[in-house]
This record gives C-alpha cells, structure tokens and sequence, in this order.
C-alpha cells in the first residue's frame, strides 16, 4: 500500500517535472534545440545538472519527454476533432468541412499558447537532420496527418495525396511566417482562404 508521503513525493516530482516540461518548451522557442542546453534549462529552473538529468537521464531524454508531453496535451484537444474528420471521410461536403475545421483548429493552437508552436516550429525546422533525436517523430506525423487529409480529399481532388503534401506544408509555412510577424496577416483565414482557393469544394 503506497503511503501519503509516497503519493505526495510522486506528485510533487510530476508537478516539478511538468514545470521543467514547460520551461525547455520556452527556452527552445527562443534558440532551437541546437543552442538548448542541459545546464541553461537548470538554471532556468532553479536546479542543479544532477537534479535535472534525474528526471530526464540526457538533453535527448528531455527533447523526446517534450514530444511525449505535448502529444499527450494535443491529443485532448485534438482527438476528438480528428475522429469526427476521420468519421466523414468519403462524405463530400461533410468531409471538406471537417478538415477546414481541424486545420482551423490546428491553427487556433499556435495563436493561444504562441511559444507552443514556435517551439515545434524551431524544433521541427532542427528535426530536419537525420541524427536528431525527434527526426523519426516529426518524420511519421507529417505522413501520418499528410495520409489523413489524402482520405478526406479523395472525392474532390483530382491527387488527394499531393494537395494533401501541400495542405501540410501550408500550415508549417504560413505558421512559421506569421511568427515573423504575428499582426502583420490572420493566419486562420489566409489558410482557411488558401484551402479553399487550392481545393473548392464545389466544382
């Protein structure tokens, strides 16, 4: 039987490995990962090198714990939208607005939590090179989101597979311009317009 003191040391640890969750994901929004380090974040943090590899084991371990993490935070948000598009695949008109709304949804995210997106953004951009330790990761969402959107356009578009290779370009390239400079354009309409103008629904 676990004690309260036990229970209470466990949730402590989760509430403090959480915090440093949240701070890596600050640091690497501002610099990459390439220029993240191990004892900057436990500085940031208020804790020794020692301390912080007890929770993460490496600078990878804490690169891959941030994927884990912000999967796991996405997927309450998005899961549901995700199989409600999954569900209209093949249904026309209901298929085309149910991907407008997960892109706009997807879109939503980077706006409310800014250094969310920028951090997966920076980290997706660093990815690029093979020998990173979340090039695998980001490798299998853009085909497995890129497979998604592919099945949802087969009634309209005349190569679902390559509007949908575009369609998930579009929103890294629009989200990583509208970072330069967030007022300067409305990220959800400039996507929800380019969706539109790139695959009309009606025809």
């Amino acid at each position: 039987m676990v004690s309260k003191n036990q229970r209470g040391t466990r949730e402590d640890a989760a509430v403090r490995r959480a915090q440093i969750i949240d701070e890596a994901i600050r640091q690497i929004g501002q610099i990459g990962s390439r220029g993240f380090t191990i004892q900057g974040l436990a500085s940031k943090c208020g804790i020794s090198n020692a301390g912080l590899l007890y929770y993460f084991g490496s600078k990878d371990g804490v690169l891959m714990a941030l994927i884990d993490e912000i999967e796991r935070r996405e997927e309450v948000i998005v899961a549901p939208l995700v199989a409600a598009t999954k569900k209209s695949s093949g249904n026309g008109k209901d298929a085309y607005l149910a991907m407008v709304r997960l892109l706009r949804r997807i879109i939503e995210r980077y706006r409310e939590i800014p250094e969310l997106g920028r951090f997966l953004i920076i980290l997706q951009t660093d990815a690029m090179d093979p020998a990173h330790p979340a090039h695998d990761w980001f490798l299998a969402r853009a085909e497995e989101t890129e497979t998604l959107f592919a099945q949802l356009l087969q009634s309209w578009a005349e190569d679902p597979e390559e509007t949908a290779r575009i369609c998930y370009a579009l929103i890294f390239g629009l989200a990583r311009r509208w970072y330069d400079k967030p007022e300067s354009f409305d990220l959800g309409a400039t996507l929800e317009n380019t969706i539109r103008a790139l695959v009309p629904f009606e025809r």
